[in-house]
């Protein structure tokens, strides 16, 4: 077989510039269809912004056009809770004075002032009248709280309601028509005098607490400057007292039997076991029940004599 015949120079240049051409051609082929590619992604991707901008805004009119055909009743539902608050303020005046009680009416700040100084002049240190009226500013505390709670809940519901009202305006507030802009300013004006009002009703409920606090530790000490009076045939003192929500124990270990283990306030209905370290002390220990409305458990508290 025949040796095949070698390319000249002049061949092999002719192929190596056919390659490259082919190359080239190749190489601009792919940077046609990659630019097309390019080309057919970016107008898909602005079809499809197009599309979003148009359902956006497609929404945001049906919301606006919504929220807009709620107003009206919005006004109205503020309307009628103002009515009610006037309608329920009114009741609970008249079952006040039916019921001639003699408590502050906690919505009358300068009655609380003239309550609280009357509270503060009071001196008289007796468990019975101590009782009498700790109990009178628990319940008041009470309401203080319950007052409080539903100025909350009303300024929360107003401001609800308001946002409701001022979403139709997006969020350019400059679109807001009038009636949702006194509507808005209005709503501020009554949460924020509500927040006010619970705050003091809050402030006088702590008040009253900590004074109920310092009454039945005055109480308490005057019963321990006297524990002798109120020592029973063995030497015992062990006293009970309830008045209305409140509840007072107090013992005192006067003779330090190793053996006592058990504390029976029979009256109040509990008991408490102590160690023998407190059995062998000379301290007195006091329980009393009622004095937190919102924790209502009792406390004990060792005096050390």
């Amino acid at each position: 077989m025949a040796p095949k015949p070698k390319k000249t120079k002049e061949e092999k240049a002719a192929e190596k510039a056919r390659k490259e051409e082919e190359a080239r051609l190749a190489e601009e082929e792919r940077l046609r269809q990659d630019e097309e590619a390019r080309k057919v992604a970016e107008q898909h991707e602005q079809t499809r912004q197009r599309l979003l901008e148009e359902f956006k805004a497609a929404e945001a009119a049906r919301l606006h056009q919504e929220r807009q055909e709620l107003v009206p009743f919005l006004q109205l539902l503020l309307h009628d809770r103002a009515v009610a608050g006037q309608e329920q303020s009114a009741q609970s005046d008249w079952q006040r004075y039916l019921s001639s009680n003699p408590l502050p009416d906690p919505r009358n700040q300068p009655d609380m002032n003239d309550y609280f100084n009357s509270l503060h002049e009071n001196r008289d240190n007796r468990l019975e009248h101590v009782l009498d009226e700790c109990e009178g500013c628990v319940n008041l505390a009470k309401d203080c709280l319950t007052l409080a709670a539903q100025e909350t809940m009303s300024a929360a519901a107003v401001a609800a309601v308001a946002s409701l009202a001022a979403g139709s305006a997006g969020s350019n507030p400059e679109s807001m028509d009038a009636d949702i802009s006194m509507m808005a300013t209005n709503a501020e004006e009554v949460t924020v005098a509500a927040d006010a009002r619970a705050a003091q009703y809050r402030a006088d409920a702590e008040q009253l607490y900590q004074h109920v606090g310092q009454r039945m530790d005055a109480a308490t000490a005057r019963v321990l400057q006297n524990s002798d009076q109120h020592a029973d045939d063995k030497g015992d003192v062990l006293l009970a007292a309830q008045q209305g929500p409140l509840q007072w124990g107090l013992w005192v270990n006067t003779y330090k039997n190793p053996r006592f283990k058990l504390i029976d306030f029979s009256g109040l209905g509990m008991t408490v076991e102590i160690p023998k370290q407190i059995a062998l002390a000379s301290v007195a220990l006091r329980v009393q029940v009622g004095l937190h409305l919102h924790l209502h458990s009792f406390s004990s508290l060792i005096i050390t004599r």
